[in-house]
């Protein structure tokens, strides 16, 4: 198991800023050793990372 740069963080009621946090998921998108991504919460506060996540990755290692 991996845990993000921003495990722990608190931001408010967040781990931190929607950037942050989308710079976080990413990262970890482009390690190999993570297989899975999995938010242990997730919803509204998800949701404003999506433009921000790197679809071109995603789409190029499916």
């Amino acid at each position: 198991m991996v845990d993000g740069n921003l495990y722990g963080k608190r931001d408010f009621y967040r781990a931190g800023s929607i950037q942050a946090r989308a710079a976080e998921f990413n990262e970890l998108l482009y390690r190999d050793d993570v297989q899975i991504l999995m938010a242990s919460v997730g919803g509204n506060n998800t949701n404003p990372i999506l433009p921000y996540i790197d679809y071109e990755y995603v789409k190029g290692h499916l």
